[in-house]
């Protein structure tokens, strides 16, 4: 009886202490809303904690649009749309610590002017001066006094082929504002297709009012609600232990990507960018091979690792080298909203073979498997889990104790031709934020059906971000020898 009456005491004070924690932190809140406006609104931990990050490595997204002859005016009146539109608030929100809960509150000395604007320090003239200027520029952190975003522009630092001036629109984002899907989004909604740019050039006006519409960059990684979410839920609940445990326990990778434990990142870069591959051979190449473009895409990946491994006498390449890419957690079609919503599950990419053909058969089951496992949805309900109730500190230790353990972010995503205005969009190029000691992004775009492939290595690991580009592509065309020819 003494026992069940503890118990019950017990329970009591845990239930009491709970929505005494409930209702204080509604009340920081409410007091917050008082002071900043009613405008404001909290930070939420699955957003929050990407502001866990470091000087060595910040996660700040870069973006890269090359357009053919645009100017400061053009890249202005395109990103205010975005600015000025409800659904992209944030970019007028400065977050602050208001008695140690993250908020976002409306910036009262805004300056579009500031966010977006022309270098005007070591402009770049050439490509090799450009790769130089975006590799600083991705280590540069974002003021935390004003909005976390950016966008610089080189206008015409260099001619293209067609005798026209290339423009470097270069736009950066903290991690903390959205993650890349729902900015993805965002761009090219921002940009117009190729419909719209002809009704301009034919004399018509678009709206400046800023246009939402779930894009393929969006809708077509999004997946539909499932028929037993609880089920589902409970299931992912019962493999929690043993997935997060298999997890924190898992073996550090070893390769030529990976820095030491006991060295660590530099903070300083460099980039590499590739030329341009048509998607339509890569369509062709997945069907012959009875594949998804996603393995095909992962599966070279693989080859040209190895590959780079043995060209620059980095050897022995081991069986796989372990990624983190980005699975998009929202359901429906709809455009996403600007926040986190997505979990960041491990994928081993297999880089054994240098044959593109044996890693692509690999690479295929190995995504079959994860599309039918729970381990996105048990990953998701841990990080958004242990933002929420965790301290900061013990937080981000854990984010960065297990993205050490593994090579690289990797990324991927596919998009119409598009414009600024009317000037046509080159091409586009994104390099995804690492943490900790991670050192390597590799990031693969798909634009007017053009494939690109942009990566960011630490300085630690030297100086051949390019050297995989050159090799993926290279891979790429030998695969497409061995399968179309």
């Amino acid at each position: 009886m003494i026992f069940e009456n503890t118990g019950y005491t017990v329970v009591g004070c845990l239930l009491a202490i709970l929505v005494y924690i409930v209702v204080r932190f509604t009340q920081k809140v409410d007091e917050a809303k008082r002071i900043y406006g009613n405008d404001s609104e909290l930070c939420k931990a699955g957003d929050y904690m990407w502001k866990l990050d470091g000087e060595y490595n910040y996660t700040i997204i870069n973006g890269v649009i090359f357009a053919e002859e645009a100017t400061l005016e053009d890249v202005q009146e395109m990103f205010l749309k975005a600015v000025n539109a409800e659904h992209y608030r944030k970019f007028k929100q400065r977050l602050i610590m208001f008695q140690r809960i993250p908020m976002w509150i409306t910036d009262e000395d805004f300056d579009h002017k500031w966010h977006i604007s022309k270098e005007t320090h070591a402009v770049p003239t050439n490509d090799d001066e450009l790769d130089l200027w975006l590799a600083r520029q991705a280590v540069e952190a974002l003021p935390i006094d004003r909005p976390m975003w950016q966008v610089k522009i080189v206008e015409n630092y260099k001619t293209n082929a067609d005798g026209k001036g290339e423009t470097v629109v270069l736009f950066r984002c903290h991690h903390v504002i959205a993650d890349g899907i729902a900015l993805g989004t965002m761009l090219f909604n921002l940009l117009n297709n190729e419909k719209e740019a002809k009704k301009l050039l034919g004399g018509a006006s678009l709206t400046s009012e800023m246009k939402l519409k779930a894009d393929e960059s969006s809708s077509k990684v999004n997946k539909q609600k499932v028929a037993n979410p609880w089920l589902v839920n409970a299931y992912g609940l019962l493999m929690l232990l043993p997935i997060m445990g298999g997890l924190l326990l898992q073996r550090t990778d070893t390769n030529m990507f990976h820095v030491k434990p006991n060295r660590g990142v530099e903070g300083k870069r460099t980039v590499g960018r590739s030329g341009s591959y048509p998607l339509e051979k890569v369509k062709l190449i997945k069907t012959k091979l009875k594949m998804t473009v996603n393995d095909v895409l992962m599966g070279v990946l693989g080859a040209a690792i190895n590959r780079t491994t043995t060209r620059l006498n980095k050897g022995p390449c081991p069986t796989e080298v372990k990624v983190v890419m980005p699975v998009n957690m929202r359901t429906g079609t709809g455009v996403p909203k600007m926040e986190n919503d997505l979990t960041m599950p491990v994928i081993p990419i297999p880089t054994r073979s240098a044959d593109p053909v044996a890693t692509c058969k690999e690479m295929k089951v190995i995504l079959d498997g994860i599309k039918k496992s729970v381990t996105p949805l048990v990953m998701y309900h841990a990080q958004t889990t242990m933002a929420a109730i965790l301290p900061s500190f013990l937080t981000s230790f854990i984010l960065d104790f297990v993205a050490n353990k593994h090579t690289a972010v990797v990324s991927n995503g596919p998009g119409s031709q598009m414009y600024i205005g009317t000037k046509k969009v080159s091409n586009m190029v994104f390099w995804v934020p690492q943490r900790a000691n991670m050192a390597m992004g590799f990031s693969i775009m798909t634009m007017g059906g053009k494939l690109t492939l942009g990566c960011i290595l630490d300085t630690s690991l030297g100086p051949h971000a390019d050297v995989l580009c050159e090799e993926y592509m290279k891979t790429l065309k030998d695969l497409e020898s061995s399968v179309l020819n």
